[in-house]
């Protein structure tokens, strides 16, 4: 493992519950079921009764161009077994997102090499969770500082800058990169933790290699692809229903002209 990966996307508004579904290998993604290891969802509110209904609630109710779910795609040790992985998961897991609403899954795939190629999806809501009882429709509401019974539950990294998320980004990939180190040193491998290094090839003053992404990275890009589109879709149909609906032609035909995706 000489290079290590450590990712962050987000998802808008409705695209919570197909990707839930994507990387747990459920309905139309089924066909995933067969790379999947381990699944785990955690801290879901009292009113979710499993983790698809959460998600189908934050698409349904999160406010108008807010994000649904952040996301860490974590690349794993080929050296670990499959229960040192959950394990390395696991307490990532408990270091950063305690309190917030999760679920991962772990995949193995075939990386470019033939070897195995481990990765995790780990996609949370930013809503840090705080103890008060809330109904669906109230939980994904904006949050009421001088009363927070009253609004929706806190988000993460509300009002921060831009600079203020890269930084935290640089951070926990730097994090990410010891928690692998902490991990394969614990389990009895040394020479593959010195080899771990968390800079991208720029930062490492290296060739651009002629593929940067690797399979499951390029899956997870078309996944999102697809749910916009599916988003879109469902949208125009929608359109089309209302009485004095544009015609087909009025409309432009990109469609970040009529709809905002918070990507």
């Amino acid at each position: 493992m000489a290079l290590s990966r450590f990712e962050v996307n987000s998802g808008a508004k409705g695209k919570g519950l197909p990707h839930y579904l994507y990387i747990t290998g459920q309905g139309k993604y089924k066909e995933k079921d067969t790379e999947i290891i381990f699944v785990r969802s955690e801290n879901m509110p009292s009113w979710a009764q499993d983790a698809g209904e959460f998600w189908d609630a934050g698409d349904e109710f999160e406010r108008k161009n807010g994000s649904v779910y952040r996301e860490h795609l974590l690349s794993l040790p080929r050296e670990l077994t499959h229960q040192q992985n959950i394990e390395l998961i696991d307490e990532w897991v408990e270091k950063h997102l305690q309190g917030y609403s999760y679920t991962y899954a772990y995949h193995e795939t075939t990386a470019r090499d033939g070897h195995i190629q481990p990765h995790c999806h780990l996609m949370f809501s930013e809503r840090k969770n705080d103890g008060i009882e809330r109904t669906k429709e109230q939980y994904f509401k904006r949050y009421n500082a001088k009363n927070p019974e009253k609004g929706g539950v806190k988000k993460l990294n509300t009002g921060k800058s831009h600079t203020e998320r890269q930084q935290e980004l640089l951070a926990l990939r730097h994090d990410f990169g010891e928690h692998l180190k902490e991990h394969l040193i614990r389990h009895g491998y040394e020479k593959s933790a010195e080899l771990v290094d968390m800079r991208n090839y720029i930062e490492r003053g290296a060739e651009a290699p002629e593929r940067q992404k690797p399979i499951w990275i390029i899956n997870a890009e078309k996944e999102k692809m697809q749910a916009e589109r599916a988003i879109h879709d469902i949208t125009m149909h929608e359109i089309s229903q209302q009485p004095n609906a544009p015609r087909p032609h009025e409309i432009s035909k990109n469609r970040d002209d009529n709809f905002n995706f918070d990507r």
